[in-house]
């Protein structure tokens, strides 16, 4: 905000033909409206013992025309006292006075130190405008911080300066103001005292003829101003760029954050299936079965299994089973699983939440508020349903695959299919010899002989092949997991806006450009 009121009520309205301006400011109650009126020579703003009377500031000069002397604020002619009036919208009251001359403009101010926010904001701006500035102070309010920090921040933009003690009484406070408070910041800026009494004619002549002084060496004030405020620009562009730095060093560890917080979900989730035997490598061999069908004998013992599976189905519902408690089991444990990772993660979320730093807090509440929730179970239930979508296309493109390396090596499929033929009919000949017939025995033949048939086409193939299929089903594991995490913390990465180093870089290159504002403006 001080950058953008230096930027537009003084360097973007420098111009040789503005008028020279002198604020009179000071605190509540000392006299502001009243060194004013002296100085104009005429009633021209409010007077009154109220606190905050002065809530808008009150222009006067010889023939002050009608321009608007700030960026955006209203400018009124009146005639007689003003100030005091309510009004909607930010407004400047200009009335004609014989003093100051013409080329200068004396602008009576609210009060810097009220606890009405608009009347500060209102002796700040003007502060930033000013070329020069009459400080009025009592003998009760000299020594406050609100007129020492105004003082410091008045010398360092380079306004001419001049000290009212208003209301003296002693001449004890007059000397301890100019020696504690203004020579070790305005040097040898002059000092006046008007003493506290009801006619104040002819007290107002020496002040007078400093501001005269001023109006005569308008050109190098207006300079020297000028100059200052770029100063200021500099040091205030310096500390915005490292408060920028700063931010936008939080946002990218922000979404840092949310990254490894993702990443630590992940790896948990992979950690925990890793140790797992993975059905789906199985539904992968019993696709690749196919591959080496025997038309009879396969069909033989088919036959005999289904009619064993609906036999073992009716024993397990009659003992309250089912033939899905199997598949339930698995699907459960994967629910829980996932439940686990995403508690796991909003708790992680949560506590990035809370290390936000102080600077950013006010900022923070949005954030907080898209931090995800734990997912119901309807909503992870939809998710699973569609990541098994996802492992089933995993199958039969990984059978299809093992299929195709298999037909680039016959002698494999050949060897393969031999075995398998062998070891089914040579199984069935010696158990029917052994036992005479067929018993419950037979039926370990097909899963035994598949058993062995996977082992040889593990042999064939390389151990490595099937390890490469098992880290490839686990990644597509993973991915559907990933994606289903992106989208639950995709409103809180929305909500953080993006750190852009390229503000940080046009800060820099602004501050180290200040120094020649004055002459590119010129």
């Amino acid at each position: 905000q001080r950058i953008l009121r230096i930027l537009r009520d003084k360097l973007g309205t420098a111009s040789s033909d503005r008028p020279l301006l002198a604020v009179v400011a000071g605190g509540t109650n000392v006299g502001k409206s009243t060194v004013c009126n002296l100085l104009a020579g005429m009633q021209v703003s409010t007077v009154s013992a109220l606190a905050r009377k002065t809530r808008s500031p009150v222009v006067c000069g010889a023939a002050p025309g009608d321009r608007s002397l700030l960026p955006g604020v209203r400018s009124m002619r009146v005639v007689g006292e003003a100030g005091s009036a309510e009004v909607d919208e930010p407004t400047v009251f200009i009335t004609e006075t014989p003093f100051p001359p013409t080329g200068c403009l004396l602008i009576d101010s609210p009060d810097m130190d009220s606890d009405y926010l608009p009347n500060q904001l209102w002796a700040w701006r003007l502060l930033d405008a000013a070329d020069a500035v009459v400080l009025v102070v009592t003998p009760e309010k000299y020594h406050d911080a609100a007129v020492s920090d105004f003082l410091v921040e008045a010398a360092m933009l380079g306004r001419a300066l001049v000290g009212v003690m208003n209301k003296s009484e002693s001449a004890e406070a007059f000397e301890d103001f100019v020696r504690m408070v203004w020579r070790p910041v305005a040097a040898d800026a002059p000092v006046v005292e008007i003493p506290r009494r009801l006619d104040l004619s002819g007290e107002g002549a020496p002040l007078r003829e400093i501001v005269e002084g001023w109006c005569a060496r308008a050109r190098q004030i207006k300079a020297a101003s000028l100059d200052g405020s770029a100063r200021v620009l500099g040091r205030e562009l310096e500390a915005l760029t490292d408060l920028a730095a700063r931010e936008q060093r939080w946002l990218a560890e922000l979404h840092e954050g949310i990254g490894t917080a993702l990443d630590e979900a992940l790896h948990s989730y992979r950690r925990q299936i890793s140790g797992e035997r993975f059905e789906e490598l199985d539904r992968v061999f019993r696709r690749l079965m196919r591959e080496f069908r025997i038309p009879v004998v396969d069909d033989f013992y088919d036959g005999v299994r289904s009619v064993t599976t609906i036999l073992a189905g009716r024993i397990r519902g009659l003992l309250g089973g089912s033939g899905d408690d199997k598949k339930a089991v698995q699907r459960e444990r994967e629910h829980q699983r996932i439940a686990d990772v995403c508690q796991g993660l909003v708790v992680s979320l949560s506590r990035q939440m809370d290390a936000v730093p102080l600077a950013l807090r006010s900022q923070s509440g949005p954030w907080r508020a898209a931090v995800p929730q734990c997912p119901d179970r309807a909503h992870l239930g939809s998710f699973l349903a569609s990541a098994e979508h996802d492992v089933e296309r995993w199958v039969a493109d990984e059978s299809a695959a093992i299929a195709r390396t298999i037909g680039s090596k016959p002698g494999v499929r050949r060897s393969l299919v031999a075995m398998k033929s062998s070891l089914q009919i040579g199984a069935g000949v010696l158990g029917v010899v052994l036992t005479g017939g067929l018993d419950m025995s037979d039926l370990a033949i097909a899963p035994v002989v598949e058993r062995l048939t996977a082992f040889l086409l593990e042999r064939g193939l390389g151990y490595p092949y099937f390890a490469r299929s098992r880290s490839r089903l686990m990644a597509v594991r993973t991915e559907a997991l990933k994606r289903y995490l992106e989208a639950l913390v995709s409103p809180l990465r929305a909500a953080i806006p993006q750190s852009d180093p390229e503000l940080v870089r046009l800060l820099q290159q602004a501050a180290t450009q200040v120094p020649g504002a004055r002459e590119l403006l010129q």
